[in-house]
């Protein structure tokens, strides 16, 4: 008698899970379709916007970026600056060090040729 109702609730929760799969299945496909479909929105300035369901919650970009990006993008500036600067003193210093390597041989082998 144990077996017989075990089997059945068994059978029973096998079926609910198969229902509430079936359902989640259903629910996902019709979303897939809902997100298939435009619609147009006229705006009161006489603007066509073309709106799907898949850019719904997205904002529209404002038209002057926010302050912290104006900020970033000054500092990004400064630090080419500062880069480019910082080549160029290299390049001088690698020149530099080549003219104090010359100037040294010249010491050398005039200090070699006097006895």
């Amino acid at each position: 008698m144990l077996l017989f109702e075990e089997e059945m609730k068994a059978e029973e929760e096998k079926k609910r899970q198969e229902e509430e799969k079936e359902a989640a299945e259903k629910k996902i496909s019709e979303e897939e379709h809902e997100e298939g479909s435009d619609r147009m929105i006229i705006d009161t300035s006489d603007q066509v916007v073309l709106d799907t369901s898949k850019d719904k919650g997205k904002e529209i970009m404002e038209p002057e970026p926010p302050s912290y990006v104006l900020k970033m993008q000054e500092d990004i500036a400064n630090q080419k600056i500062k880069q480019e600067a910082l080549e160029e003193k290299v390049d001088k210093i690698a020149e530099n060090q080549k003219d104090m390597n010359s100037k040294l041989d010249v010491i050398f082998a005039f200090m070699s040729q006097k006895p």
